[in-house]
């Protein structure tokens, strides 16, 4: 089924075919305004779900949907509300060919994994720099929210969106990805702090089973079974455990990226597993690091000190506990390591704006 549904997304689509046309005949790509007329102009059109398989229904509407919104937006952050459907938490897409090269940043991981073909992705950094690189069949890169790029695919190069919310990947992290890697430490900086944007990218040379997972995840985004979330979830698991297990030796990161900040991943790491008791001279014991070079370094890279960081970890894990469990609150207190309740539903409340007994009572039954 693969192969047929390869076949499907390698020929062109009715938009597709438009926009070439005009790249053809003018040599350039069209401009954002005509664009949003002929994608608007493509999502008000009748639907056609007698046939799942037409191409318009399995492949442009999606896409329609996700550009039919005011072109203003693409020069600032997209929000993950106009890409992912209620209640779902990852989303695949065809990447349209011959569309302008927005320059754009979103608040969702993206993954892009070049299926066929060849195409350049551009990245600009908040320093006014700027990085091109060259994508080839089967690389594999994942962009984190907030870092601003563009994708120019202008040939039958093909190329596949797999969006992922931040929020899942806080929540499934441990799962999805090995805890002695550098993705994982990929995500827990981008998941913690994102002051300097990076880019991870993973070279294939074209796997076979990247592509077929690739392809189904795609095919299942479309086709919307039942629980194909959980599909979804568990095929991108599944990506991401290849590509740590079989190609780590064929990482790229921005050369923009300053060597201090390979440290934080790591220090945000101890913080989590220690955050009953850390402090930050403890840290700065652990890491060898002067208790000054350490403030200075974790606020440059994420924009928070240490003690703020070790407060953000501790409420997370109180509001999972008042969340899903039934312990006091003296007992929360403890487990995360306050001494003094008061102290503890005062620290609550301001980071939550609501004491500890009114935000367990918004999930009772």
């Amino acid at each position: 089924m693969n192969e047929q549904f390869f076949d499907w997304l390698k020929a062109f689509s009715p938009l597709e075919t438009h926009l070439k046309h005009i790249y053809d005949t003018t040599h350039a790509p069209v401009t954002e305004s005509e664009f949003f007329h002929v994608a608007s102009a493509l999502a008000s059109m009748p639907q056609n779900t007698s046939e799942p398989r037409d191409f318009w229904y399995a492949i442009e509407a999606p896409v329609a949907a996700d550009f039919h919104i005011q072109p203003k937006h693409f020069s600032n952050t997209l929000d993950e509300s106009a890409f992912f459907a209620p209640a779902t938490d990852i989303a695949a897409r065809k990447h349209i060919r011959f569309c302008p090269d927005f320059i754009h940043s979103h608040n969702f991981y993206e993954g892009v994994y070049i299926l066929s073909g060849s195409c350049v992705q551009s990245f600009q950094f908040a320093d006014g720099t700027s990085e091109r690189i060259s994508f080839s069949e089967g690389d594999f890169c994942i962009i984190p929210p907030g870092m601003r790029h563009k994708l120019a695919v202008f040939d039958d190069s093909l190329a596949i969106n797999i969006m992922i919310r931040p929020s899942f990947m806080k929540k499934q992290l441990n799962s999805l990805v090995n805890e002695n890697h550098v993705l994982f430490d990929f995500f827990l900086y981008t998941l913690h702090a994102n002051d300097f944007p990076n880019f991870i990218m993973f070279h294939t040379n074209g796997s076979e089973k990247i592509r077929s997972l690739a392809l189904d995840m795609l095919e299942e985004e479309l086709e919307q079974k039942n629980y194909a979330q959980r599909t979804l979830a568990l095929m991108l698991g599944l990506i991401f455990t290849y590509l740590q297990r079989d190609y780590s030796q064929n990482i790229h990161f921005s050369s923009k990226v300053p060597a201090s900040i390979s440290y934080i991943p790591q220090i945000i790491r101890y913080i989590a597993d220690n955050y009953q008791s850390v402090t930050a001279a403890s840290i700065a014991a652990r890491f060898s690091f002067s208790t000054s070079y350490l403030s200075k370094i974790f606020r440059k890279h994420t924009g928070q000190s240490i003690p703020h960081a070790i407060q953000s970890i501790r409420m997370e894990k109180a509001r999972e506990y008042l969340r899903s469990t039934t312990f006091s609150i003296q007992e929360i207190c403890e487990f995360i390591g306050y001494q003094d309740t008061t102290h503890f539903i005062r620290t609550f409340k301001k980071y939550t704006n609501c004491t500890p007994l009114q935000y367990r009572k918004r999930f009772e039954p």
